[in-house]
């Protein structure tokens, strides 16, 4: 609730975010002799030199709609955005308003025309935009194009305290001539260099030549922007440069063209220069924290990818790069070498053939590495991806366990290709992954990682993947003598798939899940095998799914609620985790899941829709049944179904810890087959 006062500050908050909005190039314009930059000069200057900008920057929405493209970025629609926050008044009418105005780079890659993004200016026309480059916007201008440059200005909006006059006409003269087919008079604020995903922000103030009162459009807009929290400005990409002035007065709803026709597809404006610069960041397939131990691979083992890349102004040489180093390890006497390599192929690895750029050490512990490369890595431009590197670390065979490793990239040495000049880069520090020296970890089966104390390190060999569901990869002994689940949503080795039916050897800790109660290797790092065959599935009654607690893994339970105090609780081996086979008969059904019963007397405390208890084991349903693409099973059919063991915490219990019923996953579609339909 705002307090209502006689005079009331009005604040139009603008926000310009460019990162991830698309980009023109002002010298495609057709249609004259010369290229059309758009031309600024300094305000209250005698004599003013002009100098223009020769990049165009919009707020295109992110998704398309039914009436045209979208091509935006990661702002959207609010790569430039106006929200009233304060407003002057006085005798009723508004005199004045003031803008935060923000500029956010969130420029953006894409490999391809943006289609429906030509656009006309004046006679003159600029075509579809031919592709999306990440890079700065050097030199920012913002303009205002529904306000006069003073209160003799046409519009009844004027601005105050602007730094320049931006040129709004058609003219063919490079710069153009002041009166000549338009005129230096439309109020223009710099913002300086703004790298990718970086922002600046500034305040712009606006007053009325006659103040607006009650019934007059420009006191609904501000008011009604004021106290609705509206987005007043819009640039789209059909327009160029300033296609009108002055503008009127607009709500951005976040639709794409053709929604904004007219004027009301451009009220203001963001134009920037271009030079050579160079982006850093991340790979993609960059390393994740892993251990280490002696024993180990004794060469390099990367901890780091991270690419480059430069925008539409020219090539850029990367001739060296400089590390800070952290961690509890000491970096000077631990560490032999830190070596980069140029990673051809984009993997993230150490690949045979692949040059080495060079190579150094650190200076003291929590120190610097200045490495100089043999000979510079050149960046094209402009390019989508760039080039990238992988660092890497070899360790001395002395060094002692609970130690850690890691990173920053600090800096890069770039300069214009072939110049020496150097270049504005971006993006950094960049973080490595982190190197975990640790004891040598003992062999374990599955059985025992389970009865080891929680938090225990272990290695586990040459165990099959038997599936994914319910977020976690599942592994199980070739004897099928036990199961677990596998958390690969964090990994802290490498992004990396494995596949159902593959064979892997991995270290990890044993931790529980407290969503479900499952027993789990947690933190893994993960080498793929191969030439080993899967285990088939285990045959067994519903009865016997789950079992009795062993080690961490806690037992499960055959009947509970439905004032069953205590419940029942399951017998025999356990064996969540593993992959089986069941059958039985479907009593009831819900949109993901069925109950089946083999006569096993299983009761897990579901209710039906008249609050009667559901017998059988549930199976959970597939995605491709869940969301109607393939027929799920109905009540009655008889079948049979393969999947992983798991289980659920029946939190309606009045015993702790919380009991755990047991659900059969299947992986999917194919491991539900109906043997029988219901008649």
């Amino acid at each position: 609730m705002r307090k209502t006062i006689p005079v009331v500050l009005c604040c139009l908050q603008l926000a310009v975010s460019v990162s991830a909005s698309p980009i023109r190039p002002l010298s495609d314009i057709h249609g004259a002799t010369l290229p059309h930059g758009q031309w600024f000069v300094p305000a209250g200057v005698s004599n003013p030199t002009p100098h223009s900008a020769g990049w165009q920057f919009y707020d295109n929405p992110t998704w398309p709609n039914e009436e045209g493209p979208g091509w935006g970025g990661s702002a959207d629609s609010a790569a430039i955005s106006g929200y009233i926050t304060q407003y002057s008044t006085l005798s009723g009418k508004i005199t004045q308003f003031t803008v935060q105005a923000a500029i956010t780079n969130d420029t953006y890659d894409w490999e391809g025309p943006l289609d429906g993004t030509a656009a006309t200016y004046g006679t003159f026309t600029a075509p579809v935009i031919a592709g999306q480059w990440m890079e700065p916007l050097f030199n920012a201008h913002l303009t205002a194009n529904f306000a006069g440059k003073n209160s003799s200005a046409s519009s009844n909006i004027y601005a105050v305290d602007y730094d320049e006059l931006a040129f709004q006409g058609t003219s063919t003269s490079e710069p153009p001539v002041a009166g000549a087919n338009g005129s230096f008079a439309v109020p223009t604020w710099t913002f300086g260099d703004i790298p990718p995903e970086g922002s600046t922000s500034r305040l712009l103030t606006f007053k009325f030549k006659t103040p607006v009162g009650p019934g007059d459009p420009l006191y609904e807009w501000v008011t009604w922007s004021y106290e609705n929290l509206m987005d007043v400005f819009a640039s789209r990409t059909r327009t160029v440069k300033i296609p009108m002035f002055p503008a009127g007065p607009v709500y951005d709803d976040g639709s794409a063209w053709p929604d904004f026709a007219g004027s009301y597809s451009c009220n203001a404006s963001v134009f920037y220069d271009e030079k050579q610069s160079l982006g850093m960041r991340l790979g993609d397939n960059t390393a994740f924290g892993h251990y280490w131990w002696r024993g180990m691979y004794r060469g390099p083992t990367e901890m780091m990818q991270f690419r480059a890349y430069a925008g539409h102004a020219g090539k850029v040489d990367v001739s060296g790069v400089t590390l800070k180093a952290s961690g509890t390890g000491n970096d000077k006497t631990d560490i032999s070498a830190v070596t980069v390599y140029l990673d051809e192929n984009e993997s993230g690895l150490i690949d045979t053939g692949e040059p080495l750029l060079g190579a150094g050490a650190y200076d003291a512990d929590d120190g610097t590495c200045t490495i100089t490369f043999t000979s510079p890595a050149t960046v094209p431009s402009p390019t989508i991806w760039g080039i990238y590197f992988v660092v890497a670390y070899t360790l001395n065979i002395g060094v002692q366990p609970d130690k850690t490793y890691k990173f920053e990239l600090e800096s890069v040495r770039a300069t214009i290709a072939g110049t020496g000049t150097g270049v504005m880069t971006y993006g950094l520090p960049v973080a490595s992954c982190t190197k975990n020296v640790i004891a040598t970890p003992g062999v374990v089966t599955i059985g025992q990682a389970k009865k080891l104390s929680l938090g225990s390190l272990f290695i586990l060999q040459v165990e099959p993947v038997i599936g994914e569901v319910g977020g976690n990869t599942f592994i199980e002994e070739p004897n099928c003598a036990a199961g677990i689940a596998v958390a690969l949503s964090t990994p802290l080795w490498k992004r990396l798939w494995v596949p159902q039916d593959s064979f892997v050897t991995l270290v990890g800790r044993i931790g529980v899940q407290e969503s479900d109660g499952q027993a789990f290797v947690k933190d893994p790092m993960i080498v793929p095998q191969y030439g080993f065959v899967v285990p088939p599935p285990v045959l067994m009654s519903c009865r016997s799914v789950g079992g009795g607690t062993f080690g961490l893994q806690r037992g499960t339970v055959d009947r509970v609620g439905f004032d069953l105090v205590p419940e029942k609780p399951s017998m025999g081996l356990n064996n969540v985790g593993m992959l089986v086979t069941v059958c039985g008969k479907v009593r009831y059904a819900t949109w993901d899941a069925v109950w089946i019963d083999d006569g096993s007397g299983l009761w897990d405390g579901h209710l039906d829709d008249l609050g009667a208890p559901v017998p059988g084991l549930k199976v959970a349903l597939p995605q491709g049944m869940v969301y109607g693409w393939l027929p799920a099973p109905k009540l009655n059919d008889f079948i049979h179904v393969t999947g992983i063991v798991t289980t659920q915490v029946y939190l309606d219990s009045p015993a702790e810890p919380k009991p755990l019923t047991k659900v059969v996953w299947p992986r999917q579609e194919s491991d539900i087959v109906v043997d029988m339909p219901a008649m």
